[in-house]
């Protein structure tokens, strides 16, 4: 999955085999994203939450794989549980 890292559209990935290299005898893939986004924006790798399977940029996620709302709601739990 790709993300845009203006506007957060995400799009899927479309195998292409238009390289000329070869990697262990196969030809190479390289993966591109489905679709042009409007905004102008990159489209970039997406990284799934860990928590809600949300996609997001990776400078999104913390170091436990959990976005910014996942987060603050396990905070809370465990401030609660305190």
């Amino acid at each position: 999955m790709f993300i845009c890292n203006r506007c957060g559209k995400c799009v899927d990935i479309l195998p292409t085999t238009t390289s000329t290299s070869e990697f262990w005898g196969s030809p190479a893939v390289e993966y591109l994203p489905d679709g042009d986004c409007i905004c102008g924006g990159d489209f970039i790798e997406a990284e799934r939450c860990d928590c809600c399977r949300e996609w997001f940029l990776p400078e999104e996620l913390n170091e436990d794989g959990l976005c910014q709302f996942c987060a603050e709601d396990e905070d809370n739990d465990q401030e609660n549980v305190e």
